[in-house]
């Protein structure tokens, strides 16, 4: 909800009984190495509508998506709280969060 500017678009979800918002959210995070070299601009990049139409990935049930976004947001909480009173060390809890939420979005940790 809220005002977006026309250089921003935001994704919904039609039907919401094949994706919950939150693994939308990961999900994204998760192919966010794949998705960044794909963008284009200087100071700003983005990504064209077409290049989001065409992204295809596997979504697994819905109630498979609710036991892996539970599973993310209470380890990833735990490592933003480390990550925050160990400031001198974000880079490598923050390649860490990055890994464990690949690693949970393309299959290759089981839960």
């Amino acid at each position: 909800n809220g005002i977006l500017s026309p250089s921003v678009t935001a994704i919904r979800i039609a039907d919401d009984s094949v994706m919950t918002p939150r693994y939308l959210y990961y999900l994204m995070k998760g192919h966010e190495k794949r998705l960044m070299p794909l963008s284009k601009g200087v100071s700003i990049k983005s990504i064209d509508s077409r290049t989001l139409l065409d992204f295809k990935c596997v979504v697994p049930p819905i109630e498979d998506q609710k036991r892996i976004v539970d599973y993310l947001d209470s380890n990833i909480i735990k490592i933003d709280s480390v990550m925050k009173s160990l400031k001198s060390v974000d880079n490598m809890f923050a390649v860490f969060r990055q890994s464990l939420i690949e690693n949970i979005v393309f299959g290759k940790f089981a839960l």
